[in-house]
C-alpha cells in the first residue's frame, strides 16, 4: 500500500524542533515492509505576503505535486487536522474515493477550534481512523468517538542515553517562550527563588528579553531552538525539567526528559496527567491562584534538588519505564498496524 504523511508543520531551519516528531514518524515508517511512505508538508513562508496566503499556496502546491501525479495513495495520514484535512478531502474526492484518511490530533487542532465550525464538523465525518495523543484530549473532542487510538507522537531514540547524576544544570525549560507554555510563571519563579540557580532555556518567543534580565540573579543561558540530537545533550546535563504549561495535550519534552534521567516537574495538564504516574515525577495543581502555584513550584524544585541518589534513581527508573512506551519505534509500529487494518479487513 502507498501512504502519504501530510502535515502543515513546515521544516524551518530557524526552528529545527518544529514538527520534528512528524518527520521522525515518517523516517521510522519509511522502513516498513508493508507500505511505501511519502511525506508532504507546508513550506516555510518568509514574506508577509506569502504568509497571509500560506494555505492557498499549500493547497495549490498539493494539487500540482500530489493530485496531478500518477502515484495513487491508499492512505493519507494527516497531522494537525484543520484546515489540512481539506487537502486530503480534495484528493479523496477527485483522485481516489477509496483512500482512507487517518488523522492524528495533537492538541491545538482541538483546543483552538472549540466550539468547532460547521466545516470542521463536516470534515470529521470523513475520518476513517482518528488518533489522539492523550486520552484527556480525546475527551475534549466535540463528539464521542468509538473506533480510535491513543498514541503519542513518539520521541526520538536520541534521548535514550546513559543516565548520570553528575549534572551541572539545576533547572531546564524547553518550549516556545509564550504564556501558554508558562514562561511568565518561570520568570515569577526565578524572581522568587532566593538561592542562585543555573538555568538553561531552550526555545524562542516573546519572553526572551524578560528572561535575559534575570541574569543578574541567576546563571541564565538562553539557547534558542535546537535539534533533538543537541537537546539530548542538554537533558543529560540537567537535574530538573520544568514544564509550566497552561494547556498541553501531550508534552513530548516531558517524556524526552524522563527518558534522559531528568526529574520532571509539571503543572497539571492533560499531557502531564497522562505521562507522570507511578512516582515518575511531580505534578503541581494548576487550579490554585498564580501565587500559590509559584509557591508550590518553588517548594517542589527545592525538594527535587535535595533528593538523594537512591530517591532519584527510583524516580528515574519509573520514568524510564514509562517513557519507553512512547518511543518512536513503538508508536510507529502501532501506526503501521492501523494502516494494515484499514487496508486489509478494516472498515
Amino acid at each position: 500500500m502507498n501512504v502519504l504523511i501530510l502535515t502543515n508543520m513546515p521544516e524551518d531551519p530557524s526552528k529545527p524542533y518544529l514538527g520534528q516528531f512528524v518527520r521522525d514518524q515518517y523516517k521510522e515508517l519509511k522502513g516498513s515492509r508493508f507500505c511505501t511512505v511519502d511525506y508532504y508538508c507546508m513550506k516555510v513562508m518568509t514574506s508577509r505576503i506569502t504568509s497571509k496566503f500560506k494555505y492557498i499556496i499549500f493547497f495549490m502546491s498539493f494539487i500540482k505535486h500530489i493530485i496531478l501525479k500518477r502515484k495513487r495513495y491508499d492512505i493519507i495520514h494527516i497531522h494537525f487536522f484543520y484546515p489540512t484535512i481539506i487537502l486530503a478531502l480534495t484528493y479523496k474526492l477527485f483522485r481516489n474515493t477509496k483512500c482512507k484518511l487517518v488523522v492524528t490530533f495533537h492538541g491545538s487542532d482541538i483546543y483552538h477550534y472549540s466550539p468547532p465550525s460547521k466545516v470542521y464538523r463536516l470534515a470529521t465525518r470523513f475520518i476513517d481512523y482518528p488518533i489522539f495523543v492523550s486520552r484527556e484530549l480525546m475527551k475534549r473532542f466535540f463528539q464521542p468517538v468509538t473506533n480510535y487510538a491513543i498514541l503519542s507522537a513518539g520521541i526520538s531514540n536520541d534521548f535514550y542515553q546513559k543516565r548520570t547524576f553528575d549534572r551541572d544544570i539545576d533547572i531546564l525549560f524547553v518550549g516556545t517562550l509564550d504564556k501558554n507554555k508558562g514562561t511568565d510563571r518561570l520568570i515569577s519563579l526565578l524572581k522568587q527563588l532566593k538561592k542562585p540557580m543555573k538555568v538553561t532555556v531552550v526555545g524562542c518567543g516573546e519572553y526572551h528579553s524578560a528572561l535575559s534580565s534575570l541574569r543578574s540573579v541567576h546563571d541564565v543561558k538562553l539557547l534558542g531552538s535546537m535539534k533533538s540530537s543537541e537537546l539530548a545533550i542538554i537533558y543529560s546535563r540537567s537535574k530538573i525539567l520544568l514544564n509550566l504549561s497552561r494547556n498541553e495535550s501531550f508534552g513530548l519534552v516531558l517524556t524526552e526528559a524522563m527518558a534522559s534521567g531528568c526529574i520532571v516537574i509539571a503543572t497539571s495538564t492533560d499531557g502531564a496527567k497522562a505521562q507522570i504516574t507511578n512516582n515518575s515525577g511531580f505534578i503541581i495543581d494548576s487550579e490554585n491562584s498564580e501565587n500559590a502555584l509559584i509557591n508550590s513550584v518553588e517548594k517542589t524544585v527545592l525538594k527535587a534538588l535535595a533528593l538523594n541518589d537512591t530517591q532519584r534513581l527510583n524516580i528515574n527508573n519509573n520514568a524510564l519505564k514509562l517513557s519507553k512506551i512512547h518511543s518512536i519505534k513503538n508508536v510507529s509500529s502501532e501506526i503501521e498496524k492501523i494502516y494494515i487494518t484499514l487496508t486489509h479487513g478494516g472498515r
